[in-house]
């Protein structure tokens, strides 16, 4: 491709991207992310081009736009028709120049939306341009055309901006002569055609053909003249200025204090004037017109319609349609490419402002649409499969989280919907994200999206307890407790011996509500952490299960050898835990420790004892019952004593005060 052919192409290119800015900035209001998107996106695009090919004059016809001689734009319909936009404004020729910046482009996009916002483009699109003061950017309208056939060098645009004299009194219009601004309107044959007043033939002051407008008409002894704003009568026959009246009978009126409709000759009652016949005030011109300011019927029902019609505008879908439409336009790669790098950031500003429907639409369309031109255009689905994944990086994600935060309200279903756009690429990033969230509702969807993306690639997952991070760490172990397979438990268990006490507990906690069996032999491995508080946590949510597991579990427990090393507190928790699930089958070793005998008053032994008579009040089976009443006739009194307490207890358990 030549250096020609390249200007062409991508003058082009530009201008079908002006015309889609324009429709866009004209459409929508300046806080909606999309026209400021594709504003700021243009304006960097445009800046490039003129400094890469220097000044780029375009000539401007009905339908069609041409750049050295190259139809580079051309469209005859209404709404496409980007000549049109300057044709029908008298403008034959645009010229983009270096030094045109990013700013001057914004003026001008502001400038077209103020023309075609315009009633009927009442505005003077040319005029906006001039008056906004644009660097780099010019035009040329037919007026330079029409005067240049008197003189070629004449151009309106450059006269405003040359010229430093004042315009009213020397500006020049294409003459050869430097006459003033005034000689284009009076000359020396109409001179006085419009005073006030003119000397006569004898010298004397008359009204000249505006004061007789005015029913000014010269008094019979003086003269009408005027000065300094002022309006003089002089009866003597001389001018006179200022001064209410002086000593020759002068009155001095302020041309302010002529009433509208009224002659002069009225308002200097007592100079010999009089009112002429018929003479009375306008009427007030509201009343004329309130006829005319009343709108019919018909106008009432389309202005209601087009009130209800602009409510009923939702700004962010009407963006997402857009977006699509743009998508489907383009013809080539790097047009099709600029159009996702929109939708990009249109995503990115409708996280931002917690519009997670809207964001989850586009991202559903970028798919739908990869699937559909994967085969015919490769390279344009690799694109969207691109920006697909970039949605799921780790900055996209942390915008996620700011705006989660700062919209508590919004809907944990439109956030499992927008995170179920995202493959296992993104898994590492939405497990970081798990612990930046502060609402409840929001980390529990996150956590269900993640529990259910992550069973076919936990290995991915589990790399998180690994990680120096303690958020990481706590991610990913919420992640694993909540899927609660078997592998996730075998991962768990690695964190058992972490150094970090609060990862141990935060442990204990998750695998709470595991419902998964083969959580027992992690639990059992906690109850063995040095720290008391870990232990009792561990005891606890052991404590709190049914089932043959949890007693196995238990008895496991009570036989370790360690278990006398346990607090006190947690053995008795085992211990009537063991007696509640096992039933018959813990009465024998619950009275294995009561019968044990403890010459040397050992205080564990003692304490096995008592701990083994509360396990015995617990059991609600009836071997329970018949053992404790068999020690209470023992012969060993403290058995005995101790016996017939828990009977007591046991009764007033089961049936109530006795």
């Amino acid at each position: 491709m030549t250096t020609n052919d390249k200007k062409t192409r991508d003058i082009s290119l530009i201008l079908k991207d002006l015309l889609k800015v324009i429709k866009v900035v004209s459409m929508y209001p300046e806080d909606n992310p999309l026209p400021q998107s594709l504003r700021r996106s243009f304006a960097e695009k445009l800046e490039s081009l003129v400094d890469e090919h220097g000044e780029l004059g375009i000539e401007v016809q009905q339908h069609s736009m041409v750049c050295g001689g190259e139809v580079v734009f051309h469209n005859r319909s209404k709404e496409e028709n980007l000549a049109g936009i300057f044709y029908d404004a008298g403008i034959t020729q645009i010229l983009f120049k270096p030094g045109l910046g990013v700013l001057d482009i914004y003026r001008l996009l502001e400038v077209i939306k103020s023309y075609l916002n315009s009633p009927d483009k009442s505005q003077d699109l040319a005029a906006l341009i001039w008056e906004a003061g644009i660097t780099g950017f010019a035009l040329r309208t037919l007026e330079d055309v029409a005067l240049s056939e008197y003189d070629t060098s004449f151009n309106i645009q450059e006269y405003v901006a040359g010229e430093d004299q004042p315009r009213e009194n020397e500006g020049l219009f294409g003459t050869e002569q430097s006459e003033g601004y005034q000689s284009i309107f009076s000359s020396e044959e109409d001179s006085g055609k419009w005073e006030f007043s003119e000397a006569d033939e004898s010298g004397d002051f008359v009204a000249g053909p505006l004061g007789q407008a005015l029913g000014i008409d010269r008094p019979a002894n003086g003269d009408v003249s005027v000065g300094n704003g002022n309006m003089t009568v002089d009866n003597g026959g001389a001018y006179q200025d200022g001064g209410e009246q002086n000593d020759r009978g002068v009155q001095h009126i302020e041309l302010d204090d002529l009433p509208f409709g009224q002659t002069a000759v009225e308002t200097m009652a007592g100079q010999g004037g009089s009112a002429p016949p018929n003479s009375q005030l306008i009427p007030d011109s509201a009343l004329i017109l309130n006829d005319e300011f009343k709108l019919s019927e018909e106008e009432e029902e389309s202005i209601r319609d087009i009130i209800a019609e602009d409510a009923a505008f939702e700004p962010y879908a009407s963006t997402v349609e857009l977006l699509k439409e743009m998508l489907l336009q383009e013809i080539d790669l790097p047009g099709f490419g600029e159009s996702i790098t929109i939708c990009e950031r249109i995503m990115g500003e409708f996280l931002r402002l917690g519009r997670l429907s809207e964001a989850s639409s586009i991202l559903e369309h970028l798919k739908k649409l990869e699937t559909q031109i994967r085969k015919k255009k490769p390279r344009w689905a690799d694109r969207l499969k691109d920006a697909h994944i970039a949605a799921g990086s780790r900055g996209r994600l942390d915008i996620l989280s700011r705006s989660l935060n700062t919209n508590a309200n919004i809907n944990p279903a439109e956030l499992k919907r927008y995170l179920d756009n995202f493959g296992w690429e993104a898994l590492a990033g939405i497990t970081a994200l798990v612990g930046q969230l502060e609402q409840r509702n929001h980390r529990d969807a996150v956590l269900s999206f993640l529990s259910d993306r992550s069973k076919d690639n936990l290995d991915l997952v589990a790399r998180g307890i690994y990680d120096k991070s303690m958020d990481v760490v706590r991610n990913a172990m919420a992640i694993l407790a909540n899927i609660g397979d078997d592998k996730s438990l075998s991962y768990l268990s690695k964190l058992v011996t972490h150094q970090e006490a609060e990862i141990r507990m935060q442990l204990v906690a998750h695998l709470k509500d595991c419902a998964n069996e083969n959580v027992f032999p992690v639990l059992q491995k906690i109850i063995k952490d040095p720290n008391p508080h870990i232990r009792r946590a561990a005891v606890n949510s052991i404590v709190s299960r049914h089932g043959q597991a949890a007693f196995d579990t238990i008895t496991s427990v009570i036989n370790d050898e360690e278990f006398p090393a346990l607090e006190h507190d947690d053995q008795q928790s085992l211990l009537c835990a063991f007696s509640v699930l096992g039933g018959e089958k813990a009465v024998a070793y619950l009275m294995e420790l009561i019968l044990t005998y403890n010459h040397f008053r050992n205080r564990t032994l003692a304490f096995l004892r008592s701990a083994a008579f509360e396990a015995l009040i617990v059991n609600k089976s009836e071997k329970a019952e018949q053992a404790l009443l068999k020690l209470t006739r023992s012969w060993r009194l403290d058995i005995k004593r101790q016996a017939i307490s828990a009977v007591q207890r046991r009764r007033e358990e089961k049936y109530g005060e006795v």
